[in-house]
């Protein structure tokens, strides 16, 4: 964990002045302010009133407080569960509500706004965020007796609301606690014998002892042990000579070096031993797609649902990996590789932690499979970390155990470049050598490829029966015909965009503290006379060339240390839609040249590196959905998203930067009735048709800014007339 994330302030977004109507209505408020920033907050305790002395609650993070161990275990070694951990690390994050004396009114203070550890990136994986409400646990339950499957409730639930956190492990949770009380205390066999006496059935059950020597076979350590296994597989289906024949002609001759562990275990495969990957992918698709006759949309549908749950599942994993810290990891010799690494790996490095103590360092009788298999430690290194009393070191671990995200990974510094040159080059020679059809059938291919929504590819023909008479029966066939491509026009192309970022939502009600700095004083100086009005507060940022990017992060929720990932986002923009953005700003040198601008992690930045405004403007709304609002005194302008569909009104969200001393940027809150000002023009010109309901909402608050200036005559300044807009 790097000095940055040891410790996180998020002092300012729970200082509020606002009174709460109820206990329930603070405690929701914190816990929304908490998921924004990446905290889950939990209520650590509640007084009622007691005498003269006032209610209070205390609410803090799930990562506070320590371990404690039951009362009747002294011993961490006693625990019975062992792939059990914990998530507090002793987070001293606190917040106390208290109640007032009028009604059921309560104010909330901020004992301490830190936290000592990372903000979480996904939610899933985490216990309590992923709790069921009263509606979806009613939903579930009546799903269940519907013979509804697990994963079809899990997607169910996430439709009606986007935002859920609950994974598998929870459905599954919350099915056997109904089934509990169903059963009323009684044990599955008990209930099932009551079941099968209220329906008159006889029952009786038969096992049949199977044979492990096929498993023995094929996790044989040596060449020597696999002829001896394979000797005693052939005495025992000595009677099935067919059968030992085919098993050794068709697959252990010419393939035992890909599935018996005396030569897999030779190469690195990080415990990925299956043979045909594709199978048992089609196996899960074919049980969640369940019937064939479905049409292109309902399957692309089925198999979305399948991946995004998969995608759940192994988000929830990484959480898991990183939050969460079994008992058996508490010890010394894993301390450096706690929270960093793949709690599979760490399972692994311990059965080789149990190993040590009898295999020494002696490397013959230690083997070092997994350090060849895996890229993890052996019995002997780990022995020899215990001798030298240091923990186990990370360099020890391949990184592939470290990989704890789903960010796209850099193979190297110097990645290899590919181009298209000579393909577009072939591509001009055939189109200038072409007739006029050849020329339209190829620009509608290079269309399709530039945008596959354009394709021509249609679903096949419905297939008819040309034999006898027609039959009054509807037709049931699965049989599928090649698909064709139709030559034809492109018919009206449709913006299709997604909602990009987190969805970040005014707090209303919320009560702007008045108060001003003295340098805040004298920023406000430093804009224009007829915004002062409207400026409820003004808050400065680390000036260190990263200034533009620390505001947006800390009006953004997440704290202003937080402007590489700010620079990050940026460049994922860019580089996401950069055919979009070389139209937009006129050429690809330009595009290159805002990446090499973005491109900086050094402090101070250089002058080359500070933010670009108007043109980073553009990429900080259109990135974050979010409006931008710039003021200075030698610009006021407002930047909208580019490519998205406006959300709801109430979901929209205005941030609003400043340019003081004309070499640094701080973040302004304005009134939420402020005039703002003029829209960039070239967003009318350049924003998809889909983003063109963006500046309605806005449209009185722009009026009201011309206003302002027609007031102010000696203003410099375009007016912008908005009925062109």
């Amino acid at each position: 964990m790097d000095d940055e994330a040891k410790s996180i302030d998020s002092h300012d977004a729970f200082c509020t002045d606002k009174i709460f109507h109820s206990k329930d209505d603070l405690v929701a408020w914190a816990r929304q302010i908490g998921k924004s920033l990446g905290y889950v907050i939990i209520i650590i305790s509640s007084q009622p009133r007691n005498g003269g002395r006032k209610a209070r609650l205390r609410l803090g993070c799930e990562r506070g407080g320590t371990y404690r161990l039951p009362k009747n275990i002294d011993n961490m070694d006693k625990l019975t569960h062992t792939k059990t951990g914990t998530k507090k690390i002793g987070c001293p994050f606190m917040l106390q509500g208290v109640k007032l004396e009028k009604d059921d009114e309560w104010l909330i203070k901020v004992v301490c706004g830190s936290h000592n550890h990372r903000p979480i990136e996904q939610f899933e994986g985490h216990s309590f965020v992923g709790r069921l409400n009263k509606e979806e646990d009613t939903l579930l339950f009546d799903m269940t007796k519907n013979m509804i499957k697990p994963r079809n409730i899990l997607m169910a639930i996430k439709d009606k609301n986007s935002r859920n956190a609950t994974t598998m492990k929870t459905i599954y949770n919350v099915r056997h606690k109904h089934r509990i009380v169903e059963k009323a205390g009684r044990s599955q066999i008990q209930q099932l014998m009551k079941r099968l006496n209220e329906c008159g059935y006889i029952e009786w059950h038969r096992s049949n002892d199977m044979t492990n020597s096929w498993s023995v076979l094929m996790f044989s350590l040596c060449e020597d042990d696999y002829a001896r296994n394979l000797s005693s597989i052939s005495n025992d289906f000595k009677s099935y000579p067919k059968v030992l024949k085919y098993v050794e002609d068709i697959w252990l001759t010419p393939y035992k070096d890909r599935f018996v562990a005396a030569w897999t275990d030779k190469l690195m495969h990080f415990g990925n031993l299956t043979t045909n990957r594709a199978e048992s992918a089609h196996a899960k698709l074919k049980r969640w797609l369940g019937s064939s006759q479905g049409d292109f949309d309902s399957s692309w549908k089925t198999i979305h649902s399948l991946i995004e749950l998969q995608h759940i599942q192994i988000k929830a994993s990484f959480e898991q990996s990183l939050n969460v810290v079994e008992h058996s990891f508490t010890p010394a010799l894993f301390r450096e590789l706690r929270g960093l690494v793949s709690r599979k790996a760490l399972n692994m490095i311990l059965i080789e932690s149990k190993r040590a103590n009898d295999v020494g360092i002696d490397t013959t009788l230690c083997g070092c499979v997994i350090r060849r298999t895996h890229g993890l430690p052996c019995a002997h290194e780990i022995a020899e970390f215990l001798r030298d009393f240091h923990p186990i070191s990370l360099s020890t671990v391949h990184p592939h155990w470290l990989k704890l995200n789903l960010k796209k990974v850099q193979l190297s510094n110097d990645p290899f470049v590919v181009t298209i040159d000579d393909e577009i080059s072939t591509i001009w020679s055939r189109f200038n050598t072409s007739d006029e059809a050849e020329k339209l059938a190829l620009k509608r291919k290079l269309r399709e490829l530039g945008n596959p929504t354009t394709t021509f590819l249609t679903p096949p023909l419905e297939k008819c029966k040309t034999k006898g008479r027609r039959s009054l029966k509807e037709l049931y066939s699965t049989r599928r015909d090649p698909s064709y491509f139709e030559i034809g026009e492109t018919s009206i192309l449709k913006c299709e965009t997604e909602f990009i970022g987190k969805s970040l939502s005014d707090k209303k009600g919320d009560k702007i503290p008045s108060r001003r700095s003295n340098r805040a004083m004298q920023f406000l100086d430093h804009f224009p006379l007829y915004i002062k009005p409207y400026v409820l507060g003004i808050f400065d940022v680390k000036a260190d060339g990263h200034c533009g990017f620390r505001a947006i992060a800390a009006l953004l929720g997440f704290g202003e240390n937080y402007w590489k990932r700010v620079r990050e986002d940026l460049i994922e923009e860019l580089c996401n839609h950069r055919l979009y953005y070389v139209k937009f700003y006129g050429s690809p040198e330009y595009v290159a040249q805002l990446l090499e601008a973005l491109s900086c992690s050094t402090v101070p930045a250089p002058y080359k590196n500070w933010m670009i405004l108007p043109d980073m403007g553009h990429l900080v709304a259109s990135r974050y959905n979010v409006v931008l609002v710039h003021i200075s005194t030698q610009q006021c302008l407002t930047y909208l998203p580019l490519r998205t569909n406006p959300p709801l009104k109430s979901q929209h969200k205005i941030i609003v930067i400043g340019f003081v001393n004309n070499n640094h940027f701080v973040h302004v809150l304005l009134d939420q009735a402020a005039p703002i000002p003029p829209i960039v023009p070239n967003w009318k010109f350049s924003r998809l048709e889909c983003a063109a309901g963006w500046y309605t909402p806005y449209l009185d608050r722009l009026r009201d800014f011309n206003a302002l200036l027609q007031r102010h005559p000696n203003l410099s300044g375009e007016i912008i007339n908005l009925d062109d807009s």
